[in-house]
């Protein structure tokens, strides 16, 4: 009855590869007189053997491999299931699904055949071609059959297409599939180093195998030891030959230190290690809680223009400010300054340096923002407060909510990024360009302007001029433009037109204080 019912060569099958384990030292239980049991361990030896897997074959691999036979015996069912994926997704023969399986059947035994079609599933589904191509990508790294969770890796490729391209993406997984077990947030700060600190673009960093399997330690160094030799120069658009000499990421980051240091650097391994050790002796000084910037990839265009504004120094603005101050805290007088004005522009400086506590460019940049916010209120003090009674609140009626809500308006509808801090900057450039009017409102009220007075409006209205020459200078310089900065530049320069000439035929030519055609 055994012998209608389960193959006598697969039943000789089962006890060769059990005595060749004995003879080993293994001994193996198998219940021989219990039909049903015996049928349910030899099923899985008929699968293959109807797959047209050669029994000399099954064997071997199981005589050889006891985590095979084990997984073939205990769970046949499921086993035989997940080599049928692997020949399906990856055109293997089951002789080579048996000997990868043999390989990796400590980890694979962890998942069921629905997991592993689940996780492959996640490359399939995302460019990687079902065969050849699959099968590279699971010899490259095959702990993504059975480590880490199937949805954290599906939702670390749809975060890191906000980096990369479909094209790149698949390039990526192809490359580095193992990249998807590793933690997102570590991820992100290599990525962004290398992505706005060095100027590699995505597709560069797509082709590098070992990028991510760096610390950030490991690529700043490498970067920064690149500059100091000479041999890496950040990109620059109007120059690309310099992107062509800088050596490509694969150079950078997937060759040892030795190779690194003497053929990427082209200096001895002994200088190599003497500059890590200064560094490690530079960054126990420094103390930084984090070692770079962290910029988000949907800030750039904000990350450009604080990088670019950081050595900027709003000279014709601050000396505006001292003027000012020094005029009121002379005179023991207000008069002829718009309190209005001053408000105005104590809300654009509030709202432009609002990331005075998150981000830290330099101790200049810092003081400078203080020093503007600060210099406002002290105005504005000394405007309703201090000096209230000098304050002509007669002539000063323009009506600020009628600038301050159209700015905010059209802050909200056009902007670089809908966040709240690239949202307030804009609003703050809106609002500075109008935040003059006023004061000039004021001036054509009363008619006049003491020479100091003038002084000061001329310095804050040449702030701006002078910023679309420096916007102009840098778009051909630098390729860089801001259009939301340089229209509201325009815009702050045109309301100050006609000033501009009274001042100039008026305070310089002749001399006197400003007066206003009757």
């Amino acid at each position: 009855m055994l012998e209608s019912e389960t193959s006598g060569e697969q039943l000789q099958l089962l006890r060769t590869i059990v005595d060749s384990h004995l003879t080993n030292g293994q001994t193996f239980f198998v219940p021989w007189s219990d039909k049903r049991a015996l049928q349910s361990i030899l099923l899985p030896f008929k699968e293959l053997a109807n797959q047209g897997v050669a029994l000399e074959f099954i064997i071997d691999a199981c005589s050889k491999n006891v985590d095979l036979f084990m997984a073939l015996t205990k769970n046949g069912r499921e086993t035989t299931k997940k080599l049928g994926v692997f020949v399906d997704c990856m055109e293997m023969t089951y002789e080579d699904a048996m000997r990868f399986y043999a390989k990796w059947a400590s980890g694979l035994e962890e998942v069921s055949a629905d997991c592993v079609q689940q996780r492959l599933s996640i490359f399939l589904g995302r460019g990687v071609r079902a065969g050849a191509q699959m099968r590279s990508v699971v010899m490259r790294c095959p702990e993504i059959l059975f480590m880490g969770v199937p949805q954290q890796m599906d939702l670390f490729w749809e975060n890191i297409l906000d980096f990369f391209t479909l094209n790149d993406l698949k390039k990526l997984m192809v490359n580095s599939p193992q990249i998807c077990l590793m933690s997102f947030e570590e991820i992100e700060e290599i990525y962004e180093y290398i992505y706005f600190h060095m100027g590699i673009e995505p597709g560069e960093l797509a082709e590098s195998k070992y990028w991510h399997a760096l610390e950030l330690d490991q690529v700043m160094s490498r970067h920064e030891f690149l500059l100091k030799t000479g041999k890496y120069t950040y990109p620059d658009p109007k120059k690309p030959q310099l992107r062509k000499e800088n050596p490509p990421a694969r150079r950078i980051f997937d060759v040892d230190e030795l190779e690194f240091a003497t053929k990427v650097g082209c200096v001895s391994h002994e200088e190599w290690v003497i500059f890590q050790d200064m560094r490690k002796q530079e960054e126990i000084l420094s103390e930084k809680e984090r070692p770079y910037e962290r910029i988000k990839p949907s800030l750039r265009k904000q990350f450009e223009r604080r990088k670019k504004e950081a050595a900027e120094i709003e000279m014709a603005h601050l000396v505006a400010i001292f003027i000012l101050l020094w005029k009121i805290w002379k005179t023991r007088s207000v008069a002829g300054i718009s309190g209005r004005s001053q408000v105005i522009f104590l809300l654009v400086f509030i709202c432009r340096y609002l990331d005075l506590f998150t981000n830290f460019v330099s101790i200049y940049n810092s003081v400078m923002k203080i020093f503007f916010i600060g210099s406002s209120i002290a105005t504005v003090f000394f405007i309703y407060f201090k000096f209230k009674a000098t304050y002509d609140r007669n002539h000063d009626t323009l009506r600020i909510e009628f600038l301050v809500l159209p700015c905010l308006c059209l802050a909200l509808l056009i902007n670089h990024e809908f966040s709240l801090f690239e949202i307030l900057w804009t609003f703050s450039i809106y609002l500075e360009s109008v935040a003059i009017m006023p004061q000039l409102f004021m001036l054509s009220k009363t008619g006049s302007a003491e020479t100091i007075t003038a002084h000061y409006l001329f310095a804050l209205g040449s702030y701006r001029g002078l910023y679309i020459l420096n916007w102009i200078y840098r778009y051909y310089l630098e390729d860089f433009l801001d259009i939301i900065a340089v229209v509201a530049g325009i815009v702050q320069t045109v309301l100050y037109a006609d000033f501009f000439y009274l001042y100039i035929t008026k305070v310089v030519q002749q001399r006197r204080n400003i007066q206003l055609p009757a």
